[in-house]
C-alpha cells in the first residue's frame, strides 16, 4: 500500500468518531436551546428583534452543517465535502456579523443593563468566543490539504460554541434569581462542561494514535484560559472602550 493510500485509509477509519462527535454537538445544541429558544418560539413566547432569530438559526444551522460535512467525509464523498466547504466560510462570516449585531442591539437597550448578559462587560463573552471559533476555522480552511489537522480544528471550533447552549440551562439547574451567580459552579459549569467535551477527542487521539495532536495541546488550554479568565478582562478600560465602539455601530 502506498503512503497516500495508507493516509487515506487512516483518515476514513477515523471518520466514524468525528461523525459521532458532530452528532453529539448537534444534540447538545438542540437540548441546550430547548428551554430558551425552541420551546418559547413554538409557544409564541420568544419575542426579540429579528437579528436574534437570525443569530439563533445561524448558530444552530452551523451544527447541522458540521454534521452534514462529517457525514460526507465519512462516506468518502470528498469532492462534495470540499464544494460545500465554501459555504462553511460564508456561514462563519455570517455568524460573526450576527454576534456583533446582537451585542450592539443589547448594548443599545434602554435602560442599559449594568451587569450580566446584555451589559458592556458581558459582551466580552460573546466576542471572545466568536474570535476563538473564527481562529479555529481560519486555520482549518488553511489546512484543507492536511485532513488530520483540518478535521481536528473544525471539531475544536464547533465544540467551543457549546458553552452557549449549555449555559441556557443555568436557570433550570440553579434556579432563576437576580444579580450575579450565587456560586463559582453556577458561573462556570457550562465552561467546565465544554472543556470536558474537548477531552473526548484528546482521549481518542491517545487511544488511536498514542499521541495527542498539537491542535488540542494548544487549543484546549487556550480555550480554558480564555473562558475561565473572563472576569479579569470584561471590566478593563480597554475592553469597555471596544464595547462602546461596538455599541455605536448601530448608530
Amino acid at each position: 500500500m502506498s503512503q497516500a493510500s495508507a493516509t487515506k485509509a487512516g483518515v476514513t477509519a477515523s471518520m466514524p468518531f468525528y461523525v459521532m462527535m458532530s452528532t453529539l454537538c448537534l444534540g447538545v445544541a438542540v437540548l441546550g436551546f430547548m428551554p430558551s429558544f425552541f420551546l418559547p418560539l413554538v409557544q409564541g413566547g420568544f419575542v426579540r428583534p429579528p437579528i436574534f432569530y437570525i443569530h439563533g438559526l445561524l448558530f444552530f444551522g452551523w451544527t447541522l452543517f458540521f454534521c452534514a460535512q462529517t457525514w460526507l467525509a465519512a462516506k468518502g464523498r470528498t469532492l462534495a465535502h470540499r464544494e460545500w466547504g465554501v459555504l462553511g466560510a460564508a456561514f462563519a462570516a455570517a455568524m460573526a456579523f450576527s454576534v456583533i449585531a446582537v451585542v450592539a442591539t443589547r448594548l443599545n437597550q434602554t435602560p442599559p443593563i449594568p451587569a450580566g448578559p446584555g451589559s458592556a462587560s458581558f459582551a466580552w463573552v460573546d466576542v471572545s468566543g466568536m474570535l476563538f471559533f473564527l481562529t479555529c476555522l481560519a486555520l482549518a480552511f488553511a489546512r484543507t490539504r492536511q485532513p488530520e489537522i483540518h478535521k481536528r480544528l473544525m471539531l475544536l471550533g464547533t465544540l467551543s460554541l457549546l458553552n452557549a447552549p449549555m449555559a441556557r440551562w443555568t436557570e433550570v439547574l440553579f434556579g432563576a434569581h437576580q444579580g450575579p451567580p450565587g456560586s463559582f459552579l453556577e458561573a462556570t459549569w457550562f465552561n467546565l462542561a465544554t472543556i470536558g467535551l474537548m477531552l473526548i477527542p484528546i482521549l481518542n487521539d491517545a487511544r488511536t494514535t498514542r499521541r495527542i495532536s498539537r491542535v488540542y495541546l494548544v487549543g484546549v488550554p487556550l480555550y480554558a484560559v480564555m473562558d475561565l479568565t473572563w472576569p479579569l478582562v470584561w471590566n478593563t478600560p480597554a475592553w469597555l472602550s471596544v464595547a462602546n465602539a461596538i455599541k455605536h455601530i448601530a448608530g
